[in-house]
């Protein structure tokens, strides 16, 4: 049968330690040679600061725009595509999935967060 590699390899920094905004990480998948990705944007906010209400606010914000997509990304989830969006000491989004189709789901997680809070 097919064997997998017994240690697992770390991924490798390609962002400058300069960027304090953002890191970018590379494995390549060697298991099972798919061209899958993780990408994964956080977002500083000043929620904690602004006191405990503020934190509750953004975390059910949070859960209404999954739930909101939901119903618009099941099929995308049904294609091996997946998302996730939450709030704990940062906003977080993230998509995974195959690489080609991630620039185009993280734009309508993006834009439905920025639809729904600017309502």
């Amino acid at each position: 049968g097919t064997r997998f590699p017994a240690e697992a390899t770390m991924p490798t920094l390609l962002s400058e330690p300069e960027m304090e905004m953002m890191e970018i990480w590379y494995k390549m998948d060697r298991s099972f040679g798919l061209p899958r990705a993780n990408v994964m944007v956080r977002a500083l906010t000043n929620s904690y600061r602004l006191g405990p209400d503020s934190v509750v606010m953004m975390r059910l914000f949070c859960a209404m725009v999954d739930d909101d997509l939901s119903s618009t990304l099941y099929d995308a989830q049904l294609a091996g595509l997946d998302y996730k969006i939450e709030f704990s000491d940062h906003l977080q989004f993230s998509v995974s999935g195959f690489h080609d189709k991630l620039p185009r789901l993280l734009t309508v997680l993006v834009e439905r967060f920025e639809e729904m809070y600017l309502e």
